[in-house]
């Protein structure tokens, strides 16, 4: 068998940001509400098996926050994420090609959708799907290996910016978003504590475990059609339909093992039938990643996307060479730092 990484590689973005802390700890619990947005999707179209399918016919609706344990979390770009990689392996689930499977809002009858088609007609995209935080639509059976609509997919890792925790009060002001079609399917994940010489994953954390009681149901039902490609590059086409609504839940730091001290690298997904402590780093290995299904796992966009609880403060760091409290011309920027200040 043969291992595919997939990966996206983002733009590194200057983020400076404050984080207030309470000595409060709680435990993990699911979200209770959620803000979103709306963007005018992308209108495309094509025909498949005579059939037309239209797609951007409405919004992308946008996860802007969530509300967990009666406090904001905001999801944006705060941390500076590298890559979003999704890890297959050629022929599981008898699927030697990348395969797009989606489900999408309906809009206006069977084959006439809401959402926009992330990656565009003729090159749909699995990493925007998880990546981009539109809850209108999502990756379908995404770990299953033995159904119609099986994928190969094994893992998924969300990768950012090295950064190290430091002497915080409480370590559940900052999480990573798990999201699920209804609440109702489980699924794994660990944090990603450092990567090799190629800079993919090469040791993880302690493995958590997403069940149906860690998700909040944060919004009314969508008709969901699902559909799926049969080649590479392929336009997906319609196998079936539900009605289901959207499942969040936000895996702390401290859920997932870390302290003061440690590195985080970003965080990886996978399949519930995966064991516990199993190795995270042989895809290819059906005694690790067993080639079969397992938590039915039909997950939003948005995976893997930090949310804070926080105030942001947005600038420039820079060398005051002079001290004079204003940036002159010869006064070179810092890249890459996060401030954490913490009210005790």
């Amino acid at each position: 068998m043969c291992m595919k990484v997939e990966n996206s590689i983002k733009k590194n973005i200057l983020v400076i940001f404050v984080l207030f802390c309470s000595v409060q700890l709680f435990a993990q619990r699911p979200v209770t509400s959620a803000t979103t947005s709306s963007q005018p999707a992308t209108p495309e179209t094509y025909t498949e098996g005579g059939q037309l399918y239209e797609w951007g016919q409405g919004n992308d609706i946008i996860l802007e926050s969530v509300v967990y344990d009666g406090e904001t979390y905001f999801v944006n770009d705060l941390f500076t994420q590298i890559s979003y990689n999704i890890v297959r392996v050629s022929g599981n689930g008898g699927i030697t090609y990348d395969r797009f499977g989606i489900f999408a809002a309906e809009n206006s009858g069977n084959f006439n959708y809401a959402p926009s088609l992330p990656g565009g007609v003729g090159n749909p995209s699995m990493q925007a799907l998880l990546d981009e935080p539109v809850i209108n639509r999502g990756a379908n059976d995404i770990f299953k290996n033995a159904t119609a609509t099986a994928q190969n997919i094994e893992r998924v890792d969300v990768l950012y910016d090295p950064f190290t925790i430091p002497n915080l009060p409480t370590l559940d002001k900052i999480g990573f978003l798990a999201l699920e079609k209804d609440g109702n399917s489980t699924y794994k994940a660990a944090i990603v504590t450092s990567l090799d010489g190629s800079g993919n994953p090469l040791t993880w954390g302690p493995v958590v475990t997403i069940a149906s009681a860690n998700y909040g149901i944060v919004t009314a039902d969508f008709e969901f059609a699902f559909l799926v490609n049969s080649s590479a590059g392929g336009n997906p086409t319609r196998t079936g339909q539900n009605v289901e609504a959207v499942g969040v839940s936000i895996i702390t730091l401290s859920d997932l093992g870390v302290g003061t001290g440690d590195t985080v690298y970003g965080i990886s997904f996978f399949d519930s039938n995966v064991a516990d402590d199993a190795d995270l780093s042989d895809v290819t290995n059906t005694s690790e990643f067993p080639n079969a299904n397992g938590g039915g796992a039909d997950i939003y966009g948005g995976l893997g996307a930090i949310s804070v609880a926080i105030s942001t403060l947005r600038g420039t760091i820079y060398q005051d060479i002079d001290g004079d409290g204003t940036r002159d011309a010869n006064e070179p920027g810092i890249p890459n730092v996060c401030i954490f200040v913490s009210k005790q």
